[in-house]
């Protein structure tokens, strides 16, 4: 099944242009091909709709958006309607062999004591399937390829280097996805998983942390209720405090309003 995916055309023009044929997800997402800011389409009410435009059937329309990071679509730009099956995309993430390659890797040491790239995969997959019911189609399957994705690589890494350094495991991660799907906020969201937890441990560390960081992971990311909703199921394991998400929520909803709040933990 395919879900919608919008990118930005710039042109001379305004107006739409589309490709394909496919089924909105719920939320009606628009994004953008690179990073930067995004408009909403009205989300799908109803039965199998989203939830949440019972709450606020205001929600999502364009003349009525949240505050945002990043540069919005302007006036003389496109913006293009593109499919992508995120199911299709899972499936051939679990079949490449650079994925396989790399799942049993890791031993049991703090913050991991499951140890393999494998079993913690197992341990989020069970923390996802507690919530599926919340989620929409799309969101699912976006967040079990984030499962599948986001530590892979750590078996390759280059150990101390920075979250955004070519050889991190988050940037090999991000270029093993963009290798078989082009969903800007989804790699935006593998490059900068771990940045909250970073940030946090400035904080503890230094009793302040870097807000310019903080800033630029704001922009860097469009779709704020589903990179929380992973941190949740990423951060809510055996061997991980709930103090960092915590914190990383409720800083994050200061600054843009979610519907994932740290009563989402569990």
């Amino acid at each position: 099944m395919g879900f919608a995916v919008w990118r930005r055309l710039a042109t001379a023009g305004g107006g739409l242009l589309s490709t394909g044929t496919a089924r909105r997800s719920a939320r009606g997402t628009v994004r953008p091909v690179g990073g930067g800011g995004y408009t909403r389409s009205r989300p799908q009410c109803g039965p199998g709709g989203d939830r949440r435009c019972q709450q606020d059937p205001d929600e999502g329309r364009a003349d009525q958006q949240r505050p945002r990071y990043g540069r919005a679509a302007s006036a003389g730009e496109r913006v293009q309607f593109l499919v992508v099956d995120y199911r299709d995309v899972f499936e051939r993430v679990t079949q490449d062999p650079r994925y396989r390659a790399n799942l049993d890797w890791g031993a049991a040491r703090p913050g991991h004591p499951e140890g393999t790239v494998r079993a913690h995969i197992a341990e989020l997959e069970r923390n996802l399937e507690a919530v599926k019911a919340e989620l929409t189609e799309s969101d699912y399957w976006k967040l079990r390829l984030l499962i599948h994705t986001h530590d892979t690589f750590k078996a390759e890494a280059e150990p101390g280097v920075s979250i955004t350094h070519p050889r991190s495991h988050a940037s090999l991660a991000r270029a093993f996805l963009a290798s078989l799907c082009d969903d800007a906020d989804l790699l935006n969201m593998v490059q900068h998983h771990d940045e909250g937890y970073a940030l946090w441990q400035q904080l503890r560390r230094k009793g302040r942390y870097d807000e310019e960081r903080f800033e630029r992971l704001l922009a860097a990311i469009d779709d704020w209720d589903l990179f929380l909703r992973f941190a949740i199921i990423d951060g809510c394991t055996a061997g991980k405090s709930r103090e960092p998400l915590r914190w990383l929520l409720d800083e994050v909803n200061k600054r843009v309003p979610t519907h994932t709040t740290g009563e989402a933990i569990r």
